[in-house]
């Protein structure tokens, strides 16, 4: 589990599901599209989450092209920081 954002944004391009806890900046590029997320320090219940959409192939490979699909990168994020700041 991955508190910080660098590893799980590389695990989005390479189709490995984070399982994360959603702190932070990390509201900015995951949701449950996108990640296993850990609700209330439950990080059994995610792994046991994670096995079961592993089990289902359909949903881990439709969840896995999302995964690689998005665009995290700096030219699609930095308009919404540009946005802030200029408010």
């Amino acid at each position: 589990m991955e508190t910080a954002g660098l590893m799980p944004m590389t695990a989005l391009a390479y189709g490995t599901i984070p399982i994360i806890s959603i702190v932070g900046g990390l509201y900015d590029t995951f949701n449950s599209e996108n990640c296993i997320e850990v609700y209330d320090n439950d990080v059994k219940a995610a792994i046991t989450r994670a096995a079961n959409l592993y089990q289902d192939k359909k949903e881990f490979r439709k969840m896995r092209n999302i995964c690689m699909s998005q665009d995290i990168s700096w030219i699609t994020r930095k308009q919404d920081y540009i946005n802030l700041y200029e408010q």
